[in-house]
């Protein structure tokens, strides 16, 4: 049975955005709530939430809703039919009462509880609902978070799990999680348990707020929120909640003091002060002071800067597996609450296998999907090594439960505690791994920005490897190399350009070094960088065989442009994406203002009268106005992705899919495009027109006047001027020569140059 409409019962919180992910992907959806106008207010609720649930609010069009009272019969067409309704068992007993009404025979039925057994939801059910029954908890906000844990009962048929795994991977780019039916599941378990500890080692050690953020933050690979500000972010009634539940259910575990509920938890709550829901939890904002809370009193205090020394060098150590092998050599006050919150974790998550999980690969995915750690709890073993766990566990006297092996990981296998044996970690042929491709020596070159791969099958990988994947002179070179060795070795037929970054795809050009050219007043070499790049786009844009960029996640400036000249993109549907150097002072000039002019000036030739202003001012103000795109969906909106780019949820299946689309191409022959293009420019009448636009601007006080003198140089780009008459012929490389020289002129500008200056300091525009 393949899943093409959804029922989700219950348009709260997770409900509403859970219907609005699964339209993000092109499935039909039946929201339904107690009454219509419950499931309408749903609705708008989560179309105007933030961040966003919807990639394209026009994909709200995918969902009807209705009501249990007159609407219930509706669920007789959905494939699958998730509940979602308030965290009380009678109350989702009574919902699926009537589900075992109207369902047709074979549908699948879930719950996304958080808390209450599956079992008990489903015992007394006949057996034809208990075979299709299981509990997919999605992790919030569902569109944004890739952990989806599965839960089967003792009822549910094989075929049944691998339905909903294989949909949610591949569908909703969710990454799987098989966890037991056990409380709070996998990743709710631990990363309570962490959470917990550091309150308790916290009120032991009598450190701050502050401390315990910088500490528990990108340190020790978690998300720079730290635990508490993360705690404020989730909600700490949540937390709360999740905490007493587990404290309510667990009468054999061995930690279960931790789960008590300290008293300052107790009374925050009891007093309303629940996190950013609210405007006041363990930190709150007033005045633009950032303030923080006194667990002792209370009350709020001013945060302070954070200042331990002995980790200055650490946290600049780029490599998390360093930076935790040498918070362990430390013996300080900070280091030892680190040492003790990550074994005490470690022993919590061995003494659990068994019990939630059946192996460590589903533990550890849960807490790095579901939480965002870098390392799961047996990597992080294997990084501080078998030894030194073990002299830490015993120092601390925790209770372990189990034998620990040599290593958890090794040779793409796992320890697996029921045959005491390495077996094979189970992965999809979509799922290719750079840094294994590298550990295979599959290099072909490398230098310090970027790295030529070998992806086999005739295919090239171009991977950046710069500090947030900044395009350099070096990467520049090693894309120059990609294309001789593709000119020059038949048996190569394409290129893939993508990584394996987490966040970057690339962050655009290296300011940094524009930085320091502007220094040392090094124009010539700005200039030569930047004709490098337009020279390395075009020859990509007009090259004899495919090339393919595998799109994700922050692609700006001159990641955005890199892509502009690609022949195909395949895009994770969180793309991020955008020419944003007006921000710094300047125009896009490695050819994303000309690509975006010609994108502009493509209309119609058989229109007669055939008004183009309206569309060029929507470019240029795309532009002028640093947008980025909320997601491919509205990258392709904005004309940055083309009507043959592809779009994918699943962010792991990039790679895979951008070389079958290289292969793909050059089997049905591609030979590449015609060029350079011809362009009809606008001249004197589109750029009196964007000038008369920002004297109103200007008097309205809406930009400064760099502003304005930013978009007056970017107007003389995109329409060639107030010297050319509408309806000249530039080629692309007389648009490229006006990209440059003012890119050149606005790079010496002073005001410019603060901009530049105030950005790689504060990491924030400056508007002067």
């Amino acid at each position: 049975m393949k899943i093409k409409k959804v029922a989700v019962l219950g348009a709260g919180t997770m409900g509403s955005q859970i219907a609005a992910h699964l339209a993000n992907n092109g499935i039909e959806v039946i929201l339904l709530d107690l009454n219509k106008d419950i499931a309408k207010n749903g609705l708008k609720r989560v179309l105007e939430i933030n961040p966003p649930a919807f990639m394209d609010k026009e994909f709200k069009n995918f969902i009807k809703i209705g009501g249990f009272d007159s609407d219930f019969e509706l669920i007789k067409d959905a494939d699958w039919i998730i509940e979602a309704v308030v965290e009380k068992l009678e109350v989702k007993r009574e919902v699926f009462d009537n589900v075992e009404k109207y369902r047709k025979n074979n549908s699948i039925v879930s719950s996304n509880t958080s808390g209450i057994p599956i079992k008990l939801l489903a015992e007394n059910r006949s057996d034809g609902f208990k075979e299709f029954f299981l509990g997919t908890h999605f992790f919030n906000p569902p569109r944004y978070m890739k952990l989806l844990e599965i839960i089967p009962t003792e009822w549910t048929k094989k075929e049944v799990i691998e339905e909903i795994k294989e949909f949610c991977e591949d569908v909703l780019g969710k990454g799987i999680v098989f966890s037991k039916d056990t409380p709070n599941f996998i990743a709710n378990r631990i990363g309570t348990f962490s959470i917990m500890m550091v309150f308790k080692l916290l009120e032991e050690m009598d450190l701050k707020i502050e401390e315990v953020d910088y500490l528990t933050g990108e340190l020790i690979g978690r998300p720079r929120t730290g635990t508490f500000r993360l705690a404020d972010l989730v909600g700490i009634d949540v937390l709360y909640n999740v905490a007493k539940n587990l404290q309510d259910l667990l009468t054999n575990d061995e930690f279960k003091e931790v789960f008590k509920i300290p008293q300052f938890l107790n009374e925050m709550v009891n007093r309303n002060l629940i996190g950013d829901k609210v405007k006041a939890g363990f930190y709150k904002r007033e005045n633009s002071k950032r303030l923080v809370i006194d667990l002792k009193t209370l009350e709020y205090r001013e945060a302070i800067n954070v200042n331990i020394p002995e980790f200055f060098q650490i946290q600049n150590m780029e490599n998390l597996e360093d930076r935790i092998r040498a918070i362990f050599s430390l013996n300080t006050k900070h280091s030892e609450f680190l040492k003790k919150l990550l074994i005490s974790i470690l022993v919590y998550s061995v003494n659990r296998i068994g019990e939630i999980a059946d192996d460590i690969v589903n533990i550890d995915n849960a807490l790095k999907w579901g939480f965002n750690w870098k390392l799961g709890p047996f990597e992080t073993i294997d990084v501080i090594s078998k030894e030194n766990f073990e002299k830490l566990v015993n120092f601390y006297n925790f209770p372990l439960n189990k034998e620990i092996p040599t290593k958890f990981y090794k040779d793409k296998m796992f320890y697996d505690y029921n045959s005491k044996s390495y077996r094979p970690i189970e992965r999809r042929k979509e799922i290719i791994i750079i840094s294994e491709l590298k550990k295979e020596n599959k290099f072909i070159l490398e230098n310090s920005e970027a790295s030529l791969i070998d992806l086999n099958d005739g295919v090239l990988l171009l991977e950046f490897h710069s500090k947030a994947n900044t395009i350099g002179i070096g990467t520049i070179q090693m894309l120059n190399s990609a294309l001789d060795i593709l000119e020059k070795e038949k048996k190569f037929i394409g290129l893939v350009i993508t990584n394996d970054d987490e966040r970057n795809f690339s962050a655009g050009a290296n300011l940094g070094l524009i930085a320091m050219s502007i220094g040392e007043g090094a124009f010539d070499e700005i200039e030569r960088a930047v004709l490098n790049f337009q020279k390395v786009n075009m020859r990509m844009k007009y090259f004899k065989k495919p090339i393919v960029a595998g799109a994700f996640g922050v692609a700006v400036g001159g990641g955005c442009e890199l892509l502009l000249h690609t022949h195909r993109i395949v895009a994770h549907s969180e793309l991020y994406t955008g020419l944003v150097e007006v921000g710094v002072g300047l125009i896009p000039a490695g050819g994303g203002t000309k690509e975006f002019t010609i994108r502009a000036l493509n209309y119609p030739k058989d229109v007669e009268n055939y008004d183009i202003l309206p569309i060029f001012r929507l470019y240029l103000e795309f532009i002028g106005k640093a947008k980025v795109s909320s997601s491919a969906y509205e990258a392709k909106n904005m004309g940055i992705l083309k009507d043959g780019d592809i779009i994918i949820s699943n962010r792991d299946f990039l790679t895979y899919y951008a070389k079958n689309l290289v292969i793909g191409l050059y089997n049905a022959g591609f030979k590449g495009f015609y060029g350079p293009k011809k362009v009809r420019m606008l001249g004197w009448d589109g750029y009196s027109a964007v000038l008369a636009s920002l004297i109103n601007l200007k008097r309205g006080n809406f930009i400064t006047e760099h502003d304005s003198f930013i978009i007056e140089k970017l107007a003389y780009v995109m329409t060639g001027g107030p010297d050319i008459a509408p309806g000249t012929i530039f080629d692309e490389w007389q648009i490229l020569e006006n990209e440059r020289k003012v890119f050149i002129e606005l790079v010496k500008h002073p005001k410019t140059q603060e901009r530049i200056f105030y950005f790689l300091k504060n990491r924030k525009p400056l508007r002067n």
